[in-house]
């Protein structure tokens, strides 16, 4: 089609969670859940968050959704924040759901792997680093000792909630700067030119094939922003260099 609505919905807590009230007040102190390799620590009761507000398959939950418009190459052209109920039909882990994106090209998963595509490939385009760092999952034993590392296979499903959930953070950020609403974000910015020559003089052959750095840092005048397609390019070329085998990129 021409393009493609998507609702990305979280649960509503707000309506357990009252501002002050003594769940509120821990939460805050906890800020946020802590997911340990043994175990959850969680940010609410787990009657709330295993229970009450967790989108459960057949269950009524309320829900606080971002319904996006999108083109049909990606492009956001409206989206709408609301309050909702929300009723999952499905469940499936990460590899069910990438067997059935593969199964049947017409479902909603599939779909779902297409948009997903194209948020990722304009994200990629605006200034995305790809850090290709293996993920370990730690074995322990009856006691709760450590016993060993697993490498974590990743497959492309594990990006699917995450390409809508940047989306709707992005989303709430401009509702936050077109209405001047106070907001907290996190920057990140660029390395300083006196770190990145540092880092060549100590490691020259992570700098195989950039060429000279008086190109990226002319006249000593850093960017002002962090997206700034020299310094990218840069960034970018270093990445693959330190990435994959380093026995082989080093000679």
């Amino acid at each position: 089609g021409s393009g493609w609505i998507l609702g990305v919905h979280i649960a509503d807590v707000s309506h357990y969670v009252t501002e002050d009230s003594p769940l509120d007040k821990e939460a805050l102190k906890r800020s946020f859940t802590q997911y340990l390799p043994w175990q959850a620590v969680h940010m609410l009761p787990e009657k709330l968050s295993s229970d009450l507000c967790s989108l459960k398959v057949g269950q009524d939950r309320l829900a606080f959704s971002c319904m996006v418009e999108l083109s049909g190459s990606g492009i956001v052209k409206d989206f709408e924040f609301t309050k909702s109920y929300i009723q999952v039909d499905e469940f499936h882990t990460y590899e069910e759901a990438m067997a059935l994106a593969e199964e049947k090209p017409r479902s909603d998963l599939s779909r779902l792997r297409r948009v997903t595509r194209l948020l990722n490939e304009r994200r990629k385009k605006a200034g995305l680093l790809l850090l290709d760092m293996p993920e370990t999952r730690v074995g322990f034993d009856n006691f709760g000792e450590p016993v060993g590392l697993e490498h974590k296979s990743h497959i492309e499903s594990m990006n699917w909630i995450e390409e809508c959930m940047l989306l709707a953070n992005q989303c709430c950020a401009q509702f936050l700067k077109s209405n001047a609403i106070p907001g907290v974000f996190r920057e990140h910015g660029y390395p300083k030119e006196d770190e990145v020559r540092e880092l060549a003089t100590a490691d020259a052959e992570l700098f195989q094939g950039t060429g000279a750095l008086d190109q990226y840092f002319k006249d000593g005048n850093a960017p002002d922003s962090n997206v700034h397609k020299g310094l990218f390019e840069l960034f970018k070329k270093l990445v693959e260099n330190a990435s994959g085998d380093l026995s082989k990129t080093r000679k």
